[in-house]
């Protein structure tokens, strides 16, 4: 039976299957063994090396290198969200949809605050196109009728990439109507020893932990009067405005401009963070 995964499902008879619709060379090559072992009346083993496979049959002028279809490589955490923004990534339709939960999107940015790697975002560069979603955490990256010589689709690693865009970005989260999935961080909290595991929930924010509704919530007096002083701030604002941050944290009554304070030196290393944080990636071609 088709999983949670599956968006869509049907049968199809061996003369009705899209054979230039099919997403993976993969599929294409079991369902062909399939339907030629089913004819014979009998099913047996197939070992297929699909990259050289597909290096034969590739014309000679479209070569790809062999050694090029599989390419480890990396790039700047916000320099990969601005290209996401910028509409040069597409997510295809067979991928699931996201289950956004706060604490694992917290736990996420408590590993690039530590310099923990990632798992590595597998993306599909190739020529065709494919059907994909419009819109990611409320972000649209594709173009109606967009259409492009080499087209990156992200296989593995939509998850992350939805928290970590809406981390910066804001956006909507499906299922949680009116929740704004913007992150804060609070520049007063320390890290405790070299295994603090518990932090990140204090100094990684969403406005829902923050607001006080007016003082009717009183768990968040605290957080809001730190916001109110300025030593609570978008994770967006340290990326773009730091040093309008930094000046008005400087002028901050927690801080009262010392230049040695331990809360202007955290806002030092989250920029740091987003700066020099990169995350890696495989890149397959054809």
């Amino acid at each position: 039976n088709p999983g949670y995964e599956t968006i869509e499902a049907r049968l199809f008879t061996e003369a009705e299957v899209p054979w230039d619709e099919l997403a993976f060379r993969t599929v294409k090559e079991t369902l062909e063994a399939y339907f030629a072992d089913r004819r014979q009346g009998s099913f047996g083993l197939h070992c297929i090396d699909i990259a050289y496979r597909l290096f034969q049959i590739t014309p000679e002028k479209n070569r790809i290198n062999y050694t090029d279809l599989i390419f480890p490589t990396n790039k700047g955490l916000t320099t990969y969200l601005d290209e996401l923004v910028g509409k040069n990534y597409q997510i295809p339709t067979f991928q699931r949809y996201v289950v956004w939960q706060q604490e694992n999107v917290k736990k996420l940015w408590d590993s690039i605050y530590k310099f923990y790697p990632l798992g590595s975002i597998l993306v599909w560069k190739t020529d065709l196109k494919l059907q994909n979603h419009r819109s990611i955490g409320g972000h649209e990256i594709t173009d109606p009728g967009f259409s492009r010589t080499e087209y990156q689709y992200i296989l593995d690693g939509q998850q992350r990439t939805t928290s970590l865009l809406t981390s910066l970005y804001g956006g909507s989260i499906a299922d949680r109507p009116g929740f704004d999935p913007l992150l804060y961080v609070d520049l007063t909290i320390p890290v405790e020893n070299d295994t603090d595991d518990e932090s990140y929930k204090s100094r990684f924010l969403f406005w829902t932990e923050i607001d006080d509704q007016n003082g009717r919530l009183l768990q968040n007096a605290g957080r809001k009067k730190r916001f109110d002083q300025g030593v609570i701030v978008k994770l967006i604002d340290i990326k773009n405005q730091f040093i309008a941050i930094q000046n008005q944290v400087f002028n901050s009554a927690v801080v009262n401009k010392d230049f040695n304070h331990p809360v202007l030196q955290e806002l030092s290393k989250i920029k740091g963070v987003l700066d020099n944080y990169r995350i890696s990636f495989i890149e397959v071609k054809g």
